[in-house]
C-alpha cells in the first residue's frame, strides 16, 4: 500500500462503506448525467464522461488547496500519485472532449472515468473519511459498554 498506511491497514468495514458510498453517490447520483442519457435512448458522448471526470476532480482539488488535515498526513509519494491520478484523468477528459464523436473519444473518455473513480477510491481511504470511530464506545441493549449485573434490569419474565 503506501508509508501512511502501513500503519493502520484498512478494515472491511472501511472498504466496504466507502464502495457503498461511491455506489450511492458517486455512480448513482454524479453519474447520472452519463446513464440517463442512456435510459432516454440517446447515445453516450464522451463530453458527458469528461463533464463528469471533472466533477469528480474538482473536490480533490479543493481539499489539496484549502490543506484538508488529512492532506498534510499523506506523504510526498502518495500526493504525487495522487496529483497523477489526477492530471492524467484531467488530460484524458480533454482529449475526449477534442475528440467528441470521432475515434477514441469514447474509450479515452471512458478510461479517464474509471481512473477518476480509481483515484476516488484511493484517496477515500487514504483520508479516513469513512473509518470507524474507535472513540465512540457501542452501546447495546443490555445496559451499555459495560455490562455489570447492575446495568441488568431487563423487563422480561419475571
Amino acid at each position: 500500500m503506501s508509508d501512511n498506511m502501513s500503519k493502520k491497514r484498512p478494515g472491511r468495514a472501511e472498504i466496504e462503506t466507502i464502495l457503498t458510498y461511491g455506489l450511492i453517490a458517486v455512480v448513482v447520483g454524479g453519474g447520472a448525467g452519463v446513464y440517463l442519457p442512456l435510459t432516454m435512448g440517446k447515445n453516450l458522448s464522451s463530453d458527458a464522461l469528461a463533464t463528469y471526470i471533472f466533477a469528480m476532480l474538482a473536490p480533490f482539488w479543493v481539499d489539496a488547496l484549502l490543506h484538508e488535515p488529512y492532506w498534510k498526513k499523506l506523504s510526498k509519494v502518495i500526493r504525487m500519485r495522487i496529483g497523477l491520478g489526477c492530471a492524467s484523468a484531467a488530460i484524458l477528459a480533454i482529449i475526449a472532449l477534442i475528440r467528441d464523436g470521432k475515434s477514441w473519444g469514447l474509450t479515452l473518455g471512458g478510461l479517464g472515468t474509471l481512473l477518476v473513480l480509481v483515484v476516488w477510491f484511493f484517496l477515500s481511504l487514504y483520508s479516513g473519511r469513512f473509518a470507524p470511530d474507535e472513540t465512540i464506545p457501542p452501546t447495546g441493549s443490555l445496559g451499555g459498554s459495560e455490562v455489570t449485573p447492575t446495568h441488568l434490569n431487563g423487563g422480561g419474565l419475571q
